[in-house]
Protein backbone atom coordinates (compact mmCIF):
# COMPACT_ATOMS: atom_id res chain seq x y z
CA UNK A 1 0.00 0.00 0.00
CA UNK A 2 1.07 3.61 -0.52
CA UNK A 3 2.48 5.13 2.65
CA UNK A 4 2.88 8.70 1.42
CA UNK A 5 -0.15 9.87 3.40
CA UNK A 6 1.15 8.08 6.50
CA UNK A 7 4.51 9.80 6.15
CA UNK A 8 2.68 13.12 6.05
CA UNK A 9 0.78 12.22 9.21
CA UNK A 10 4.05 11.18 10.82
CA UNK A 11 5.62 14.56 9.95
CA UNK A 12 2.70 16.40 11.55
CA UNK A 13 2.92 14.18 14.64
CA UNK A 14 6.61 14.99 14.99
CA UNK A 15 5.90 18.70 14.61
CA UNK A 16 3.25 18.59 17.33
CA UNK A 17 5.44 16.47 19.60
CA UNK A 18 8.08 19.20 19.45
CA UNK A 19 5.64 22.10 19.74
CA UNK A 20 3.66 20.45 22.54
CA UNK A 21 0.40 18.51 22.55
CA UNK A 22 -1.54 21.54 23.81
CA UNK A 23 -1.38 23.12 20.34
CA UNK A 24 -2.78 20.01 18.63
CA UNK A 25 -6.54 20.52 19.28
CA UNK A 26 -8.11 22.11 16.23
CA UNK A 27 -4.84 21.86 14.24
CA UNK A 28 -5.69 22.76 10.63
CA UNK A 29 -2.91 20.74 9.05
CA UNK A 30 -4.18 17.56 10.68
CA UNK A 31 -7.76 18.38 9.70
CA UNK A 32 -6.78 18.43 6.03
CA UNK A 33 -5.45 14.86 6.28
CA UNK A 34 -8.67 13.29 7.61
CA UNK A 35 -10.55 13.05 4.31
CA UNK A 36 -7.62 11.56 2.32
CA UNK A 37 -7.16 8.98 5.08
CA UNK A 38 -10.85 8.03 5.00
CA UNK A 39 -10.73 7.61 1.22
CA UNK A 40 -7.66 5.38 1.55
CA UNK A 41 -9.52 3.45 4.25
CA UNK A 42 -11.96 2.15 1.63
CA UNK A 43 -9.14 -0.07 0.29
CA UNK A 44 -7.06 -0.56 3.44
CA UNK A 45 -8.98 -0.47 6.76
CA UNK A 46 -5.89 0.54 8.70
CA UNK A 47 -6.15 4.01 7.15
CA UNK A 48 -9.64 4.38 8.65
CA UNK A 49 -8.16 3.60 12.04
CA UNK A 50 -5.54 6.32 11.53
CA UNK A 51 -8.28 8.76 10.44
CA UNK A 52 -10.17 8.05 13.68
CA UNK A 53 -7.04 8.71 15.74
CA UNK A 54 -6.45 11.98 13.89
CA UNK A 55 -10.04 13.05 14.55
CA UNK A 56 -9.66 12.18 18.23
CA UNK A 57 -6.59 14.40 18.47
CA UNK A 58 -8.11 17.32 16.54
CA UNK A 59 -11.26 17.21 18.70
CA UNK A 60 -9.37 16.78 22.00
CA UNK A 61 -8.81 19.47 24.63
CA UNK A 62 -5.71 20.44 26.59
CA UNK A 63 -6.38 17.71 29.18
CA UNK A 64 -6.78 14.84 26.68
CA UNK A 65 -4.49 16.04 23.88
CA UNK A 66 -1.35 14.39 25.30
CA UNK A 67 -2.85 10.88 25.37
CA UNK A 68 -4.49 11.36 21.95
CA UNK A 69 -1.20 12.47 20.44
CA UNK A 70 0.59 9.52 22.00
CA UNK A 71 -2.01 7.08 20.62
CA UNK A 72 -1.74 8.53 17.12
CA UNK A 73 2.05 8.54 17.28
CA UNK A 74 2.18 4.91 18.42
CA UNK A 75 -0.23 3.79 15.70
CA UNK A 76 1.55 5.60 12.84
CA UNK A 77 5.01 4.53 14.00
CA UNK A 78 3.85 0.91 14.29
CA UNK A 79 2.51 0.89 10.74
CA UNK A 80 5.56 2.57 9.28
CA UNK A 81 7.84 0.19 11.19
CA UNK A 82 6.33 -2.79 9.36
CA UNK A 83 7.07 -1.10 6.02
CA UNK A 84 10.80 -0.52 6.53
CA UNK A 85 13.94 -1.63 8.27
CA UNK A 86 15.81 -0.14 11.19
CA UNK A 87 19.32 -0.59 12.46
CA UNK A 88 22.65 -1.03 10.71
CA UNK A 89 25.16 -3.86 10.57
CA UNK A 90 28.49 -3.43 12.29
CA UNK A 91 30.21 -3.32 15.64
CA UNK A 92 28.91 -1.02 18.35
CA UNK A 93 31.43 1.54 19.52
CA UNK A 94 31.34 4.13 22.26
CA UNK A 95 30.59 7.75 21.43
CA UNK A 96 33.15 10.30 22.57
CA UNK A 97 31.54 13.09 24.59
CA UNK A 98 32.61 16.28 26.30
CA UNK A 99 31.10 18.70 28.78
CA UNK A 100 29.82 22.13 27.70
CA UNK A 101 30.12 24.89 30.32
CA UNK A 102 26.93 25.91 32.11
CA UNK A 103 24.57 27.67 32.25
CA UNK A 104 22.57 26.15 29.42
CA UNK A 105 18.95 26.68 28.42
CA UNK A 106 16.46 25.35 25.90
CA UNK A 107 14.51 27.46 23.44
CA UNK A 108 11.23 26.61 21.73
CA UNK A 109 11.15 24.79 18.41
CA UNK A 110 9.52 27.87 16.89
CA UNK A 111 12.67 29.87 17.63
CA UNK A 112 15.08 27.00 16.97
CA UNK A 113 13.97 26.07 13.45
CA UNK A 114 14.49 29.44 11.70
CA UNK A 115 17.82 29.90 13.48
CA UNK A 116 19.11 26.52 12.29
CA UNK A 117 17.93 27.41 8.78
CA UNK A 118 19.82 30.72 8.96
CA UNK A 119 22.98 28.88 10.00
CA UNK A 120 22.71 26.14 7.39
CA UNK A 121 21.36 27.99 4.33
CA UNK A 122 22.42 30.87 2.11
CA UNK A 123 20.81 34.16 1.16
CA UNK A 124 20.15 37.60 2.59
CA UNK A 125 18.81 38.45 6.01
CA UNK A 126 20.65 35.69 7.87
CA UNK A 127 23.22 37.94 9.54
CA UNK A 128 20.51 40.02 11.25
CA UNK A 129 18.73 36.88 12.52
CA UNK A 130 21.94 35.34 13.86
CA UNK A 131 23.11 38.57 15.51
CA UNK A 132 19.73 38.97 17.21
CA UNK A 133 19.91 35.36 18.43
CA UNK A 134 23.35 36.02 19.94
CA UNK A 135 22.13 39.19 21.65
CA UNK A 136 19.23 37.24 23.19
CA UNK A 137 21.42 34.33 24.38
CA UNK A 138 19.73 31.70 22.20
CA UNK A 139 22.98 29.88 21.44
CA UNK A 140 23.02 28.55 25.00
CA UNK A 141 20.77 25.77 23.66
CA UNK A 142 22.86 22.60 23.21
CA UNK A 143 21.02 21.74 19.99
CA UNK A 144 22.78 24.67 18.34
CA UNK A 145 26.34 23.54 19.10
CA UNK A 146 26.63 21.38 15.98
CA UNK A 147 25.00 23.90 13.59
CA UNK A 148 27.27 26.61 15.02
CA UNK A 149 30.36 24.48 14.47
CA UNK A 150 29.36 23.93 10.84
CA UNK A 151 28.62 27.63 10.35
CA UNK A 152 32.28 28.49 10.87
CA UNK A 153 32.68 27.57 7.18
CA UNK A 154 29.80 29.81 6.05
CA UNK A 155 30.27 31.21 2.53
CA UNK A 156 29.44 34.67 3.88
CA UNK A 157 32.60 35.58 5.78
CA UNK A 158 30.84 37.98 8.17
CA UNK A 159 28.69 35.13 9.51
CA UNK A 160 31.69 32.81 9.86
CA UNK A 161 33.62 35.52 11.73
CA UNK A 162 30.64 36.33 13.95
CA UNK A 163 30.14 32.70 14.93
CA UNK A 164 33.86 32.21 15.60
CA UNK A 165 34.17 35.36 17.71
CA UNK A 166 30.92 35.49 19.68
CA UNK A 167 29.33 32.03 19.74
CA UNK A 168 31.83 29.17 19.69
CA UNK A 169 34.12 30.51 22.45
CA UNK A 170 31.20 30.21 24.88
CA UNK A 171 31.29 26.41 24.48
CA UNK A 172 34.82 26.28 25.86
CA UNK A 173 37.10 23.25 25.66
CA UNK A 174 34.20 20.95 24.80
CA UNK A 175 34.57 21.83 21.10
CA UNK A 176 38.38 21.56 20.85
CA UNK A 177 38.37 17.96 19.66
CA UNK A 178 35.87 18.78 16.91
CA UNK A 179 37.84 21.85 15.82
CA UNK A 180 41.06 19.84 15.67
CA UNK A 181 39.54 16.89 13.77
CA UNK A 182 37.97 19.15 11.11
CA UNK A 183 40.99 21.47 10.75
CA UNK A 184 42.74 21.40 7.36
CA UNK A 185 46.17 23.01 7.40
CA UNK A 186 45.81 23.71 3.67
CA UNK A 187 42.30 25.11 4.01
CA UNK A 188 40.96 28.64 3.74
CA UNK A 189 38.57 30.91 5.69
CA UNK A 190 36.87 28.47 8.06
CA UNK A 191 40.11 26.65 8.84
CA UNK A 192 41.93 29.88 9.68
CA UNK A 193 39.06 30.64 12.06
CA UNK A 194 39.39 27.18 13.60
CA UNK A 195 43.07 27.71 14.32
CA UNK A 196 42.55 31.11 15.98
CA UNK A 197 39.59 29.73 17.94
CA UNK A 198 41.61 26.77 19.24
CA UNK A 199 44.32 29.20 20.34
CA UNK A 200 41.76 31.47 22.01
CA UNK A 201 40.18 28.62 23.97
CA UNK A 202 43.40 26.80 24.92
CA UNK A 203 46.77 28.20 23.73
CA UNK A 204 48.66 25.17 25.08
CA UNK A 205 46.41 22.74 23.20
CA UNK A 206 46.78 24.73 19.97
CA UNK A 207 50.51 25.44 20.22
CA UNK A 208 51.77 22.51 18.15
CA UNK A 209 49.13 23.04 15.46
CA UNK A 210 50.09 26.73 15.29
CA UNK A 211 53.77 25.87 14.82
CA UNK A 212 52.97 23.35 12.08
CA UNK A 213 50.77 25.91 10.32
CA UNK A 214 53.59 28.46 10.16
CA UNK A 215 55.56 26.23 7.83
CA UNK A 216 53.00 24.15 5.98
CA UNK A 217 49.76 26.10 6.15
CA UNK A 218 47.87 27.79 3.35
CA UNK A 219 48.37 31.58 3.12
CA UNK A 220 45.21 32.23 5.20
CA UNK A 221 46.08 29.62 7.81
CA UNK A 222 49.65 30.92 8.04
CA UNK A 223 48.41 34.46 8.71
CA UNK A 224 46.10 33.12 11.42
CA UNK A 225 49.02 31.21 12.96
CA UNK A 226 51.19 34.34 13.06
CA UNK A 227 48.42 36.21 14.92
CA UNK A 228 48.46 33.42 17.51
CA UNK A 229 52.13 34.02 18.33
CA UNK A 230 53.60 36.33 20.92
CA UNK A 231 53.01 34.30 24.04
CA UNK A 232 56.47 32.76 24.19
CA UNK A 233 60.01 34.10 23.86
CA UNK A 234 60.85 31.86 20.90
CA UNK A 235 58.19 33.64 18.81
CA UNK A 236 59.95 36.99 18.80
CA UNK A 237 62.65 36.43 16.19
CA UNK A 238 60.14 34.88 13.80
CA UNK A 239 57.75 37.83 14.21
CA UNK A 240 60.53 40.33 13.49
CA UNK A 241 61.22 38.50 10.24
CA UNK A 242 57.54 38.41 9.26
CA UNK A 243 57.11 42.13 9.96
CA UNK A 244 59.34 42.68 6.92
CA UNK A 245 57.40 40.31 4.62
CA UNK A 246 56.20 41.57 1.25
CA UNK A 247 52.60 40.42 1.84
CA UNK A 248 50.51 43.00 3.73
CA UNK A 249 48.36 40.45 5.51
CA UNK A 250 51.47 38.72 6.85
CA UNK A 251 52.90 42.01 8.15
CA UNK A 252 49.49 42.83 9.64
CA UNK A 253 49.46 39.53 11.53
CA UNK A 254 53.03 40.07 12.73
CA UNK A 255 52.21 43.53 14.07
CA UNK A 256 49.14 42.09 15.81
CA UNK A 257 51.33 39.57 17.62
CA UNK A 258 54.05 42.14 18.38
CA UNK A 259 51.47 44.33 20.14
CA UNK A 260 51.22 41.59 22.78
CA UNK A 261 54.96 41.69 23.52
CA UNK A 262 56.04 44.41 25.91
CA UNK A 263 59.74 45.00 25.18
CA UNK A 264 61.84 47.69 23.58
CA UNK A 265 62.53 45.76 20.38
CA UNK A 266 58.86 45.09 19.59
CA UNK A 267 58.00 48.72 20.37
CA UNK A 268 60.74 49.93 18.03
CA UNK A 269 59.34 47.81 15.20
CA UNK A 270 55.79 49.11 15.78
CA UNK A 271 56.95 52.75 15.88
CA UNK A 272 58.92 52.21 12.68
CA UNK A 273 55.70 50.93 11.16
CA UNK A 274 53.67 54.00 12.12
CA UNK A 275 56.40 56.28 10.79
CA UNK A 276 56.43 54.49 7.45
CA UNK A 277 54.07 52.86 4.98
CA UNK A 278 52.59 50.45 7.52
CA UNK A 279 50.76 52.98 9.70
CA UNK A 280 47.34 51.59 8.75
CA UNK A 281 48.49 48.01 9.45
CA UNK A 282 49.85 48.93 12.88
CA UNK A 283 46.69 50.92 13.69
CA UNK A 284 44.52 47.89 12.92
CA UNK A 285 46.79 45.64 14.96
CA UNK A 286 46.65 48.07 17.88
CA UNK A 287 42.84 48.10 18.00
CA UNK A 288 43.06 45.57 20.83
CA UNK A 289 45.91 45.25 23.30
CA UNK A 290 48.87 47.55 22.69
CA UNK A 291 51.85 48.93 24.61
CA UNK A 292 51.15 52.30 26.21
CA UNK A 293 54.41 53.59 24.72
CA UNK A 294 52.91 53.10 21.27
CA UNK A 295 50.01 55.37 22.28
CA UNK A 296 52.51 58.03 23.37
CA UNK A 297 54.32 57.78 20.04
CA UNK A 298 51.05 58.05 18.08
CA UNK A 299 50.00 61.10 20.11
CA UNK A 300 53.31 62.85 19.48
CA UNK A 301 53.04 62.32 15.72
CA UNK A 302 49.37 63.35 15.58
CA UNK A 303 50.17 66.66 17.29
CA UNK A 304 52.97 67.43 14.82
CA UNK A 305 50.86 66.58 11.77
CA UNK A 306 47.97 68.71 12.99
CA UNK A 307 50.30 71.70 13.11
CA UNK A 308 51.81 71.01 9.68
CA UNK A 309 48.64 70.29 7.66
CA UNK A 310 47.26 73.86 7.31
CA UNK A 311 50.56 75.00 5.79
CA UNK A 312 50.36 72.45 2.97
CA UNK A 313 49.17 73.95 -0.32
CA UNK A 314 49.04 70.69 -2.26
CA UNK A 315 45.61 69.06 -1.65
CA UNK A 316 46.86 65.54 -2.28
CA UNK A 317 49.71 65.90 0.21
CA UNK A 318 47.29 67.50 2.64
CA UNK A 319 44.83 64.62 2.21
CA UNK A 320 47.57 62.04 2.76
CA UNK A 321 48.52 63.67 6.04
CA UNK A 322 44.88 63.84 7.16
CA UNK A 323 44.65 60.13 6.41
CA UNK A 324 47.65 59.50 8.66
CA UNK A 325 46.08 61.53 11.48
CA UNK A 326 42.91 59.45 11.23
CA UNK A 327 44.95 56.26 11.69
CA UNK A 328 46.89 57.76 14.59
CA UNK A 329 43.66 58.81 16.34
CA UNK A 330 42.43 55.21 16.17
CA UNK A 331 45.53 54.12 18.13
CA UNK A 332 44.68 56.55 20.93
CA UNK A 333 41.43 54.73 21.74
CA UNK A 334 40.56 51.89 24.13
CA UNK A 335 41.68 52.60 26.75
CA UNK A 336 42.26 56.35 26.66
CA UNK A 337 44.95 58.03 28.72
CA UNK A 338 44.64 61.61 30.05
CA UNK A 339 47.10 63.08 27.54
CA UNK A 340 45.28 61.76 24.42
CA UNK A 341 41.95 62.82 25.96
CA UNK A 342 43.22 66.37 26.39
CA UNK A 343 44.54 66.45 22.82
CA UNK A 344 41.26 65.22 21.35
CA UNK A 345 39.27 67.77 23.32
CA UNK A 346 41.53 70.48 21.97
CA UNK A 347 40.66 69.22 18.49
CA UNK A 348 36.97 69.63 19.37
CA UNK A 349 37.57 73.21 20.41
CA UNK A 350 39.30 73.84 17.08
CA UNK A 351 36.64 72.02 15.04
CA UNK A 352 35.58 75.13 13.10
CA UNK A 353 39.19 75.74 12.11
CA UNK A 354 39.75 72.08 11.21
CA UNK A 355 36.69 72.04 8.94
CA UNK A 356 38.41 74.60 6.70
CA UNK A 357 40.75 71.82 5.53
CA UNK A 358 39.05 70.80 2.28
CA UNK A 359 41.27 67.96 1.13
CA UNK A 360 40.05 64.38 0.68
CA UNK A 361 39.92 63.16 3.40
CA UNK A 362 39.61 66.53 5.09
CA UNK A 363 39.10 68.40 8.31
CA UNK A 364 35.52 67.22 8.80
CA UNK A 365 36.79 63.64 8.77
CA UNK A 366 39.22 64.54 11.56
CA UNK A 367 36.42 66.04 13.66
CA UNK A 368 34.17 63.01 13.16
CA UNK A 369 37.03 60.66 14.04
CA UNK A 370 37.77 62.64 17.20
CA UNK A 371 34.11 62.53 18.25
CA UNK A 372 33.99 58.77 17.68
CA UNK A 373 37.12 58.33 19.78
CA UNK A 374 35.79 60.45 22.66
CA UNK A 375 32.42 58.68 22.49
CA UNK A 376 34.23 55.46 23.46
CA UNK A 377 35.72 57.21 26.51
CA UNK A 378 33.29 57.21 29.45
CA UNK A 379 34.92 60.30 30.95
CA UNK A 380 34.22 62.35 27.82
CA UNK A 381 30.51 61.69 27.25
CA UNK A 382 29.28 64.67 29.28
CA UNK A 383 31.84 66.88 27.53
CA UNK A 384 30.57 65.80 24.08
CA UNK A 385 26.95 66.48 25.06
CA UNK A 386 27.91 69.97 26.14
CA UNK A 387 29.63 70.53 22.78
CA UNK A 388 26.68 69.27 20.67
CA UNK A 389 25.80 72.65 19.15
CA UNK A 390 29.42 73.60 18.58
CA UNK A 391 30.09 70.46 16.54
CA UNK A 392 28.97 69.83 12.94
CA UNK A 393 25.63 68.12 12.43
CA UNK A 394 27.45 65.06 11.05
CA UNK A 395 28.49 64.30 14.66
CA UNK A 396 25.05 64.79 16.21
CA UNK A 397 23.91 61.17 15.90
CA UNK A 398 26.89 59.88 17.90
CA UNK A 399 26.23 62.44 20.64
CA UNK A 400 22.51 61.62 20.75
CA UNK A 401 23.19 57.90 21.18
CA UNK A 402 25.61 58.56 24.01
CA UNK A 403 23.16 60.94 25.66
CA UNK A 404 20.43 58.32 25.48
CA UNK A 405 22.73 55.84 27.18
CA UNK A 406 24.01 57.95 30.07
CA UNK A 407 21.42 60.64 30.83
CA UNK A 408 18.41 60.02 33.10
CA UNK A 409 15.15 60.07 31.06
CA UNK A 410 14.13 63.52 32.33
CA UNK A 411 17.55 65.05 31.59
CA UNK A 412 17.60 63.44 28.16
CA UNK A 413 14.22 65.01 27.40
CA UNK A 414 15.28 68.46 28.56
CA UNK A 415 18.52 68.27 26.56
CA UNK A 416 17.26 66.93 23.23
CA UNK A 417 13.54 67.72 22.99
CA UNK A 418 14.21 71.27 21.68
CA UNK A 419 15.55 69.70 18.48
CA UNK A 420 12.14 68.27 17.53
CA UNK A 421 11.02 70.71 14.87
CA UNK A 422 8.77 69.30 12.15
CA UNK A 423 8.56 72.69 10.42
CA UNK A 424 12.32 73.03 9.88
CA UNK A 425 13.30 73.61 6.27
CA UNK A 426 14.78 70.65 4.43
CA UNK A 427 18.54 70.41 3.98
CA UNK A 428 19.18 72.67 6.96
CA UNK A 429 21.08 71.67 10.12
CA UNK A 430 17.83 72.10 12.11
CA UNK A 431 16.02 69.68 9.82
CA UNK A 432 18.80 67.10 10.03
CA UNK A 433 19.01 67.30 13.83
CA UNK A 434 15.23 66.89 14.02
CA UNK A 435 15.47 63.76 11.86
CA UNK A 436 18.33 62.35 13.95
CA UNK A 437 16.45 62.81 17.25
CA UNK A 438 13.28 61.26 15.81
CA UNK A 439 15.19 58.25 14.53
CA UNK A 440 16.79 57.85 17.94
CA UNK A 441 13.39 57.93 19.64
CA UNK A 442 12.09 55.31 17.20
CA UNK A 443 15.05 53.11 18.15
CA UNK A 444 16.11 53.12 14.49
CA UNK A 445 14.73 50.04 12.76
CA UNK A 446 14.32 48.34 16.14
CA UNK A 447 10.99 50.08 16.72
CA UNK A 448 9.40 48.95 13.49
CA UNK A 449 10.44 45.33 14.10
CA UNK A 450 10.18 45.16 17.87
CA UNK A 451 7.21 42.77 17.72
CA UNK A 452 9.57 40.28 16.02
CA UNK A 453 12.71 40.80 18.05
CA UNK A 454 11.00 41.33 21.39
CA UNK A 455 13.65 43.94 22.18
CA UNK A 456 12.47 46.60 24.58
CA UNK A 457 13.51 50.19 23.99
CA UNK A 458 14.97 52.28 26.79
CA UNK A 459 12.14 53.94 28.79
CA UNK A 460 11.58 57.57 27.81
CA UNK A 461 10.23 60.42 29.90
CA UNK A 462 6.45 60.67 29.41
CA UNK A 463 6.92 64.30 28.34
CA UNK A 464 8.03 63.06 24.90
CA UNK A 465 4.70 61.26 24.47
CA UNK A 466 2.70 64.23 25.75
CA UNK A 467 4.45 66.51 23.25
CA UNK A 468 3.80 64.10 20.38
CA UNK A 469 0.07 63.95 21.15
CA UNK A 470 -0.14 67.71 21.60
CA UNK A 471 1.47 68.33 18.19
CA UNK A 472 -0.52 65.54 16.47
CA UNK A 473 2.66 63.58 15.70
CA UNK A 474 1.16 60.11 15.25
CA UNK A 475 4.36 58.43 14.17
CA UNK A 476 6.21 59.60 17.27
CA UNK A 477 3.27 59.02 19.61
CA UNK A 478 2.94 55.32 18.78
CA UNK A 479 6.72 54.89 18.83
CA UNK A 480 6.76 56.12 22.43
CA UNK A 481 3.57 54.37 23.57
CA UNK A 482 3.31 53.79 27.31
CA UNK A 483 0.68 51.71 29.16
CA UNK A 484 -1.91 53.45 31.34
CA UNK A 485 -1.70 56.69 29.41
CA UNK A 486 -5.32 57.84 29.02
CA UNK A 487 -4.38 60.59 26.59
CA UNK A 488 -2.82 58.11 24.17
CA UNK A 489 -5.89 55.84 24.24
CA UNK A 490 -8.15 58.79 23.34
CA UNK A 491 -5.68 59.98 20.69
CA UNK A 492 -5.61 56.57 18.98
CA UNK A 493 -9.42 56.46 19.10
CA UNK A 494 -9.56 59.67 17.08
CA UNK A 495 -7.18 58.18 14.51
CA UNK A 496 -9.17 54.94 14.22
CA UNK A 497 -12.16 57.07 13.28
CA UNK A 498 -10.14 58.67 10.48
CA UNK A 499 -8.35 55.84 8.54
CA UNK A 500 -6.73 58.27 6.08
CA UNK A 501 -4.84 59.95 8.91
CA UNK A 502 -3.00 56.74 9.75
CA UNK A 503 -2.74 55.03 6.36
CA UNK A 504 1.06 54.95 6.50
CA UNK A 505 1.32 53.93 10.15
CA UNK A 506 -1.22 51.14 10.57
CA UNK A 507 1.22 48.40 11.62
CA UNK A 508 3.00 50.75 14.03
CA UNK A 509 -0.35 51.83 15.51
CA UNK A 510 -1.36 48.18 15.93
CA UNK A 511 1.87 47.36 17.74
CA UNK A 512 1.34 50.33 20.06
CA UNK A 513 -2.27 49.26 20.73
CA UNK A 514 -1.01 45.86 21.83
CA UNK A 515 1.58 47.49 24.07
CA UNK A 516 -1.02 49.58 25.89
CA UNK A 517 -3.82 46.95 25.85
CA UNK A 518 -6.15 49.20 23.86
CA UNK A 519 -9.72 47.81 24.02
CA UNK A 520 -10.11 47.85 20.23
CA UNK A 521 -6.85 46.02 19.49
CA UNK A 522 -8.22 42.62 18.44
CA UNK A 523 -10.91 44.14 16.24
CA UNK A 524 -8.44 46.42 14.45
CA UNK A 525 -5.69 43.81 13.92
CA UNK A 526 -8.05 41.10 12.69
CA UNK A 527 -9.63 43.54 10.24
CA UNK A 528 -6.21 44.46 8.87
CA UNK A 529 -4.91 40.90 8.74
CA UNK A 530 -8.04 39.80 6.85
CA UNK A 531 -7.56 42.58 4.34
CA UNK A 532 -3.84 41.83 3.93
CA UNK A 533 -4.34 38.09 3.41
CA UNK A 534 -6.97 38.60 0.73
CA UNK A 535 -5.90 41.75 -1.08
CA UNK A 536 -2.32 42.69 -0.15
CA UNK A 537 1.06 41.25 -1.05
CA UNK A 538 3.04 38.60 0.80
CA UNK A 539 5.12 41.13 2.74
CA UNK A 540 2.07 42.89 4.22
CA UNK A 541 0.37 39.64 5.23
CA UNK A 542 3.61 38.34 6.73
CA UNK A 543 3.94 41.49 8.84
CA UNK A 544 0.33 41.36 10.03
CA UNK A 545 0.61 37.70 10.96
CA UNK A 546 3.62 38.54 13.10
CA UNK A 547 1.61 41.27 14.80
CA UNK A 548 -1.32 38.88 15.25
CA UNK A 549 0.96 36.49 17.16
CA UNK A 550 1.18 39.14 19.90
CA UNK A 551 -2.60 39.26 20.49
CA UNK A 552 -4.26 37.75 23.56
CA UNK A 553 -6.29 34.55 23.75
CA UNK A 554 -9.57 36.40 23.09
CA UNK A 555 -8.48 36.76 19.46
CA UNK A 556 -8.16 32.99 18.88
CA UNK A 557 -11.73 32.24 17.69
CA UNK A 558 -11.58 34.94 14.99
CA UNK A 559 -8.11 33.89 13.86
CA UNK A 560 -9.10 30.21 13.74
CA UNK A 561 -12.14 31.06 11.62
CA UNK A 562 -9.96 33.05 9.27
CA UNK A 563 -7.38 30.25 9.04
CA UNK A 564 -10.15 27.80 8.08
CA UNK A 565 -11.06 29.81 4.98
CA UNK A 566 -10.50 27.44 2.05
CA UNK A 567 -9.89 30.38 -0.29
CA UNK A 568 -6.66 31.36 1.46
CA UNK A 569 -3.34 30.34 -0.05
CA UNK A 570 -1.51 27.58 1.82
CA UNK A 571 1.31 29.97 2.74
CA UNK A 572 -1.19 32.38 4.30
CA UNK A 573 -2.84 29.55 6.23
CA UNK A 574 0.53 28.37 7.52
CA UNK A 575 1.42 31.86 8.76
CA UNK A 576 -1.91 32.14 10.56
CA UNK A 577 -1.47 28.72 12.15
CA UNK A 578 1.95 29.76 13.40
CA UNK A 579 0.43 32.90 14.94
CA UNK A 580 -2.37 30.89 16.56
CA UNK A 581 0.10 28.36 17.97
CA UNK A 582 2.27 31.13 19.41
CA UNK A 583 -0.71 32.74 21.15
CA UNK A 584 -1.73 29.40 22.64
CA UNK A 585 1.78 28.63 23.81
CA UNK A 586 2.22 32.07 25.37
CA UNK A 587 -1.19 32.35 27.04
CA UNK A 588 -1.21 28.89 28.60
CA UNK A 589 1.73 29.82 30.86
Amino acid sequence: MSIAILNEVYSEVRRLSIAGSSVAPGDFRLKKLIEPLKKAGAKAPIFSKVAESVEDLVNSDEQSSASSLLNLSSLVCSILYTQGATGVDGKLEGVQSSSVPSPRNQISARMLKPLIEALASTGSGRLVAITSAIDHGLFADLRLVRPALLAIDDSYSEIGDLIAERVLPTYGKAILADLKSTFDIKGKGGHARRLKLMHTIDPVFARQTVKESLGGGSPEVKVAAIECLGGQAEDFSYLIEQSKASAKDVRQAAYHALCKIANEESLAILIKGIDGKDLELVARAASGSKPLELVDAALDRAKKLLVEIPSKSDKKEQGDQVGRILQLISILRNPMKPEPRQFLRQCIEKSNELRKIKSTPGGLDIVESVVQALASDSESIDYLIQQRDHLPVECFHVILVQGMEVLPPKDFYQTFSPYINRSAKKNTPEHRRNAIVREGLFGGHEYHWRWIRKKALKPMDVAWLNDAIATDDLELAVALAQPNHAGLVKYIDTKLADPKAMSNFESAVASAMIDISHPKTNEFVIEKITDSLKTKGAYESYTWCLIAARLNADALPALETLAGDAKLAQSATDRLIDAISEIRERTKK
